[in-house]
């Protein structure tokens, strides 16, 4: 997983995000069956603000050799509430799969230091390790106060 700061110019045609992370089937290496893979796409302090402005599936997830795996949905949030930021996606291309999708309306103000949180759910029997397709941009707004 990576996360870049945009340009002006990125930021002016994804919505007015400032960072993008993306996330590869690479980066999903849990192994355990019918389990979730938390990644933290960003760490923020106390006075920072943050929205997911959007979601782009880049390309579906997939397990070439087991159509039956055919959902994988994604949520982000943090620590205390995993889809504050964007409700369930589905990114499985054995699934119905959606290529865009904007975050919330919500716009967390941070009291504390916490992280911004990609959540990527399994189903039952599949483990996400065994994903070998994918990647999916995530666009956020980060606004420092301090």
């Amino acid at each position: 997983m990576t996360l870049s700061p945009l340009t002006i110019e990125e930021s002016a045609s994804h919505g007015g995000a400032t960072h993008v992370a993306n996330v590869t089937h690479a980066d999903l290496t849990e192994a355990t069956a019918n389990t979730a893979q938390v990644i933290a796409l960003a760490t923020v302090a106390d006075k920072v603000s943050v929205a997911c402005v959007k979601v782009v599936l880049k390309t579906a997830f997939e397990d070439a050799s087991d159509a039956a795996f055919n959902s994988n949905t994604i949520t982000v949030g943090d620590g205390n509430d995993a889809d504050e930021l964007l409700v369930s996606m589905q990114v499985n291309a054995n699934g119905t799969e959606v290529n865009q999708k904007t975050g919330t309306t919500v716009t967390h103000d941070y009291a504390a230091a916490d992280t911004v949180d990609l959540t990527v759910n399994s189903m039952t029997a599949k483990s996400l390790s065994d994903l070998d397709a994918g990647e999916a941009d995530i666009y956020l707004r980060i606004a420092d106060s301090r």
